[in-house]
């Protein structure tokens, strides 16, 4: 009796028929894609570009050219980073008779098919800057052994969750092969701020939803990195564009901390208990200020006065601003020794409070080259200076703004209120006028 609902399979493959099993017909027919294995019923298409069936010509007997040729050509397929068409290719004899040899993998021709390729420059550099990273530049900034285990792993894997953090770790780790390999600086430079951009746009999209406690661990320490990243622009700039005012682009990067007070108010708790808090480890409590910074201090203390009196022509409320400049700059250099921390240096951190402390109408007046706003930033610098011993990243940024606002107070009686930071920087003889 006929069975019913059977349909003798008379066009199936020939593996089907050779295990006398049903074939579904399908090209490739299931059980082939099953076992994954070659179908006759699925046409292949050489890479002369003709179509050849899957048990066409073999290659037997040639150990010779003909294996050299493939080789060659598999370096050419892996160079261009382009999957195979087919689990086919076409090799030549020295005779130049076209054979086919089949793909020894046929496996992954089923997964790649629509696959789209990035060009291999482009992912081993990434590899190249992840190296970098956590090989050598995380450790630049810091000497504390805890958080050279937070920069070096916990970072990393945050960054896994939230790819704009790792692309800000790349822009670092880029900018400081810029710095260590000067003669492709602009090699490095150029990628560092591709990476610097995208890095920009997820956390502005992040940002949009909110800091919360899942998201504020990738925002804070992004936050700290973009910060470094732009003082690294300046180190790494081959030629200084004269339409750049040095003075306007540290502005920028102060204006650029406002994200930072904004995610440590808002998560300050989940950041000191979350996966980076090693970043705040290392805390010794109370040590004696530096003789250096002692000086720098008394210099702000004695300055403080002298503000009031050159400013007597402009708005009261722009003179306590400045004045308040002046005295968080104090406080800040006397903090960071009443709460000292082996994470970083006390220029380091020093730098980052005042940045952190700024309202926006000192940045302002300094924008508008106010001859006192700019003095307070001249004494600025100088923390600036100490630190490039120990912070790559700040190299040739003091003496540069501090020279820069030289020449906007030229002719200012303001002008002898940085004579003591001139000196500081060498940008005059020592022992010039420095009643200040």
């Amino acid at each position: 009796m006929k069975r019913l609902g059977h349909k003798k399979s008379r066009t199936g493959c020939q593996r089907c028929k050779q295990r006398r099993v049903k074939c579904d017909e399908a090209v490739p027919c299931g059980a082939c894609m099953r076992h994954q294995v070659s179908c006759s019923l699925q046409p292949r298409t050489s890479m002369s570009g003709q179509q050849e069936s899957t048990y066409g010509p073999a290659l037997e007997n040639n150990h010779g050219s003909g294996l050299e040729n493939t080789a060659s050509q598999e370096d050419n397929v892996a160079s261009s980073c382009e999957p195979p068409s087919s689990d086919v290719a076409s090799v030549r004899t020295p005779g130049e008779q076209s054979l086919v040899l089949k793909d020894p993998v046929p496996y992954f021709s089923n997964f790649l098919h629509g696959i789209q390729y990035g060009r291999v420059e482009e992912w081993t550099l990434d590899l190249e800057l992840l190296h970098h990273y956590t090989v050598v530049a995380y450790r630049t900034f810091t000497f504390w052994g805890e958080v050279h285990h937070t920069l070096q792993y916990d970072v990393p894997r945050e960054g896994l969750q939230h790819t704009f953090l790792l692309q800000q770790v790349l822009a670092f780790a880029g900018f400081h092969l810029a710095y260590v390999r000067a003669n492709r600086r602009h090699f490095y430079s150029l990628h560092a701020s591709q990476h610097q951009g995208r890095a920009l746009s997820g956390m502005r999209a992040a940002l949009t939803g909110g800091v919360t406690a899942r998201n504020c661990h990738a925002l804070y320490t992004s936050s700290i990195f973009l910060i470094i990243c732009a003082f690294a622009t300046f180190p790494n700039r081959e030629v200084h564009n004269s339409a750049i005012s040095p003075l306007d682009s540290l502005v920028d990067i102060f204006a650029l901390t406002d994200g930072i007070s904004l995610i440590l108010k808002a998560s300050d708790q989940y950041l000191r208990e979350g996966p980076i808090k090693g970043l705040f480890a290392g805390k010794t409590g109370s040590v004696p200020i530096s003789a250096h910074l002692q000086i720098l201090v008394d210099r702000l203390l004695a300055l403080e006065p002298r503000i009031s009196s050159q400013s007597l022509d402009q708005d009261e409320e722009d003179t306590v601003i400045i004045k308040e400049a002046a005295e968080s700059l104090v406080n800040c250099l006397l903090s960071v020794h009443g709460n000292n921390s082996l994470a970083a240096s006390v220029e380091l951190r020093a730098a980052f409070r005042w940045a952190l402390r700024l309202p926006t109408r000192y940045l302002d007046l300094t924008r508008r080259r106010n001859p006192m706003a700019m003095v307070v930033l001249a004494h600025y610098c100088v923390v600036l200076h100490y630190a490039e011993s120990t912070c790559w990243f700040f190299e040739g940024w003091a003496r540069t703004v501090v020279d820069n606002i030289m020449g906007y107070l030229a002719g200012s009686p303001s002008r002898e209120f940085i004579q003591w930071p001139l000196s500081v920087m060498e940008l005059i003889v020592a022992g010039a006028d420095e009643s200040l």
